[in-house]
């Protein structure tokens, strides 16, 4: 039997150790023993400068992987995990449970963050040495939880074998970490300096002042905020049916808000917006002050916006208070609609009713989610990248799951990692090409029949669907397989319950 092959003469290829000796290592350094000592967890407290903000936060977190982390500004955020659940509360003081690749990003970036992926008795994360990446001062290694959703390389120095740097990879590009300072003032080594550079070039830093062993609490500090925000509230004396609303000839869905007590024109009605936006012209005749910094992801890319602080608006019934907008200009849908667009209702509207759609009858319903009387049955909605995502089941027998979204108004668009990683296309003749358009440019796609495609228990047979490419863009998410739009969904009311965790499909009447 050949155990091996010399090559006299060759290029010495150097040797690295392997992940196991290499996590080791890391675990001396930064001093799991003393971080795992106390079973209660640990209090950090710094300053931070996010998102364009200056601000402080604060952090526990314990040997076994639970954490709440919190950031206190003009844009404040918590984040958590019991062991269990991972959950967040957003800027507007909404809670929310992320699912699917926001889970997985928000365990992946804490639990690296925070020293709990070094624990040697709960293998979390699949480890290997990236030779490719690494040289004589710095050792790479390739690190992701399985599943998908959390994917980085963790820059480690050779000399002193802590992480130098962390390059988070997502779906529409990169997120760099770098570790520019350590301290040990509890016995393990804690990254006191820490610069990170967002995917669309924005910088943040975060200062630690102080850590110390965490105290014993009445209640658990690490179990899920629930509390809904004081913000909304519902007229009863406003029918929920909206009087004014249009539908496109490309099959979108524009609704006419109140903002300050004025109409304030045509918004699109999407579903899949993260949250909120307006357009800065708009802004501007508004008085809305810019502030902030952000990346916005889109279809074609990547954009750095920044945020406007809101006033009343109001939908119907419902009326909130202050929340803050999304500056995104809306120009490139004028075109596309033939009228004037002056922002999104999106996820900062969707989380706060119940709302439903009836795109041939030209009708939209905002219900009060605490007197509203749900439809039988329906499919439980999930939370990722603030989109509604339901279980789909299509020809072949796949299945998994599709963000609704709205602001599309194609079928079933697939994926660009879907259709590479199931072969969508494989064989298929016939299909003509496609370009969507979006924010940060457009995509390329291919676009054909599906034998079959199943929502909500409703089957479609028959259906014209898009498959992508790969690149990189919101319609690049490996954990999700594609995104459904409103030509799905033509000829059925749709009520999209995000405060409830369903989605119903009811033929239109």
């Amino acid at each position: 039997m050949v155990v091996g092959l010399a090559c006299v003469g060759g290029p010495a290829v150097k040797s690295e150790p392997s992940a196991a000796t290499v996590m080791e290592n890391m675990r001396v350094a930064f001093g799991w023993r003393e971080f795992a000592s106390h079973e209660l967890g640990w209090v950090i407290h710094g300053t931070s400068h996010e998102q364009g903000l200056d601000g402080s936060f604060s952090q526990m977190l314990n040997p076994r992987g639970l954490f709440v982390s919190e950031t206190r500004s003009e844009l404040p955020s918590v984040q958590g995990f019991d062991g269990e659940v991972a959950w967040a509360v957003d800027h507007t003081g909404m809670p929310r449970r992320p699912a699917l690749s926001s889970r997985s990003l928000l365990l992946g970036m804490a639990w690296v963050g925070g020293g709990a992926w070094l624990d040697p008795t709960n293998e979390r994360f699949q480890v290997a040495v990236d030779a490719e990446h690494s040289d004589d001062e710095t050792l790479a290694l390739d690190v992701r939880l399985p599943g998908g959703g959390f994917h980085c390389t963790v820059i480690v120095d050779r000399l002193t074998w802590l992480r130098r740097k962390v390059v988070v990879h997502l779906p529409y590009g990169k997120r760099l970490i770098e570790l520019l300072e350590y301290a040990a003032p509890e016995g393990f080594q804690v990254a006191t300096k820490v610069r990170l550079t967002g995917i669309s070039g924005e910088v943040s830093t975060l200062s630690i002042e102080s850590v110390a062993p965490m105290p014993l609490f009445a209640r658990d500090p690490y179990s899920p905020r629930v509390q809904r925000p004081a913000d909304t509230r519902f007229l009863p004396e406003v029918p929920s049916e909206l009087a004014k609303v249009r539908i496109t000839a490309s099959g979108h869905i524009l609704v006419r808000p109140r903002i300050s007590r004025q109409d304030a024109g045509w918004f699109l009605l999407d579903s899949g917006a993260g949250m909120n936006c307006i357009d800065p012209e708009y802004a501007d005749a508004l008085g809305f002050e810019p502030f902030g910094v952000v990346s916005v992801v889109g279809v074609g890319g990547v954009e750095q916006a920044k945020f406007r602080r809101g006033e009343l608006y109001e939908l119907g019934p419902m009326v909130v208070r202050g929340t803050p907008w999304l500056e995104l200009d809306l120009g490139i849908l004028e075109p596309l609609f033939g009228v004037e667009i002056n922002g999104v209702l999106g996820h900062d509207t969707f989380a706060r009713a119940g709302i439903e759609i009836d795109l041939d009858a030209g009708r939209v319903w905002v219900q009060n989610p605490d007197t509203w009387i749900r439809p039988a049955g329906g499919s439980p909605l999930v939370l990722d990248q603030n989109a509604p995502c339901v279980e789909c089941s299509f020809v072949g027998g796949h299945q998994g799951w599709f963000s609704f979204d709205t602001g599309s108004d194609d079928t079933v668009t697939f994926h660009g990692p879907a259709v590479e990683r199931l072969d969508l296309i494989k064989n298929r003749r016939g299909l003509a090409s496609v370009k969507i358009a979006g924010v940060g440019g457009v995509q390329r796609g291919k676009r054909g029949p599906l034998g079959w495609f199943e929502m909500c228990g409703e089957r479609f047979e028959q259906l014209p669907v898009t498959f992508m490419s790969l690149a990189p863009g919101a319609l690049n998410n490996a954990t999700t397989l594609g995104n459904i739009g409103g030509g799905l969904v033509r000829g059925y009311r749709v009520s999209v319950d995000l405060p409830g965790g369903k989605l119903f499909l009811t033929p239109s009447e």
